[in-house]
């Protein structure tokens, strides 16, 4: 009865040498390869809010100057032109890698 008891305790592991090659990558030319298709999604999610986030932040501060200083349309134009010119870099950066 007590091996039995023991052997319902104990948890059955692998061999080392199983372990070894489980945690092996493969290597490829694709960085993407290694990572879980939930890390993908994160990226993408990050890349297009930052994307939008670099959009609105100059035209909000354009708003503002115009507020401060009078200057309805001009500020807020040269902001979207600014945002525009940013989010556009960014997404050339994001499409070549």
């Amino acid at each position: 009865m007590q091996e039995n008891e023991k052997k319902s305790i104990l948890p059955d592991f692998p061999p080392e040498e199983k372990l070894q090659n489980q945690n092996k990558i493969p290597q490829q030319d694709n960085e993407n390869y290694a990572r879980s298709p939930m890390m993908i999604g994160y990226m993408w999610a990050m890349n297009v809010t930052s994307a939008a986030i670099e959009m609105v932040v100059p035209i909000v501060i354009g708003v503002w100057l115009d507020n401060k200083f009078h200057t309805k349309p001009l500020c807020i134009l040269i902001g979207l032109f600014l945002g525009m010119a940013i989010m556009l870099i960014h997404l050339i950066k994001f499409a070549k890698e």
